[in-house]
Parts: structure tokens; C-alpha cells; sequence
């Protein structure tokens, strides 16, 4: 499917958080699946994982975009990206310490350059000795 498509594709608010929508973003319920499947692999082997969360509502149409498509084309074949909800995008990093998830941070401000002064990220590690809803919050901004 070309970007352009996709990105029709994405601006379907109900479709694109009901089915699985190409290159990698998933469905509300999949990723869902995902994420509860990650902490029960966690509980299991005792490693942590972290969650990068984006409010897509707080972005212009064109830096969400820009967010989605660097996103599908930087994270390592074990992340996984998906709606969260009707207005979120989660990135679940297995094995990955807040330290490895702020080092993300920092490559998708370089990725998408100036464009950025907008994005805010929560950052979320699993198992932590906060609540699972404590959370750091931040924006991509450089050090």
C-alpha cells in the first residue's frame, strides 16, 4: 500500500483503531493482547520492558504522520507499535530499561528534526517499584 494511502487509511479514526492497519501499527484490541502478553512474559522471566506512550490528539495531522512513519521504521523487530486507545499510540520495547527508551527518545528527535517542539511523550517501565499508572512524562527535546 503506498504512504499515501496509509495515511487516507489513517485518518479513518474508527478504522484504523478497529483492524490492524499495515506497516505495523496495531489494532486497539491487538495491542492490547500484546501488551498483556509482554507482562505476563515479564512476570515470568523477571526482566522489565518500557512503554513510550503519544497523544496523537496533541499533534498536527502532518507531525503525526511524520511520527507514525518514523516510528514503523526505526523500532527493532521485537517492539511493537499500536492504539491504545482512540487518541494514543503506545510503543512497547521489550527488554529495554527507561535509560534505552530515553535513548529512543533522543534518535526520534534526531529523525525528525525541528519539528518536534510539540511532541510530548509518558514514558511507563513495567515491573517498577511505582504503580503501573506512575509515569514519567517528557518531551523529545534534546539535552
Amino acid at each position: 500500500m503506498p504512504l499515501r494511502k496509509l495515511w487516507a487509511y489513517w485518518d479513518l479514526p474508527v478504522r484504523a483503531r478497529q483492524v490492524r492497519v499495515r506497516h505495523g501499527i496495531c489494532s486497539t484490541e491487538e495491542f492490547r493482547t500484546i501488551l498483556d502478553r509482554e507482562r505476563a512474559r515479564t512476570n515470568r522471566n523477571g526482566y522489565e520492558f518500557s512503554l513510550m506512550v503519544f497523544d496523537m490528539e496533541s499533534l498536527d495531522t502532518a507531525l503525526a504522520r511524520r511520527l507514525m512513519h518514523v516510528l514503523t521504521r526505526r523500532l527493532r523487530s521485537t517492539d511493537e507499535v499500536g492504539w491504545l486507545d482512540g487518541r494514543r499510540i503506545g510503543v512497547i520495547l521489550p527488554d529495554t530499561l527507561p535509560a534505552g527508551a530515553r535513548r529512543l527518545a533522543d534518535e526520534l528527535y534526531q529523525l525528525m528534526g525541528t519539528e518536534t517542539s510539540q511532541l510530548d511523550y509518558r514514558l511507563y517501565t513495567y515491573p517498577s517499584q511505582e504503580p503501573w499508572n506512575g509515569d514519567q512524562h517528557a518531551s523529545i527535546k534534546p539535552h
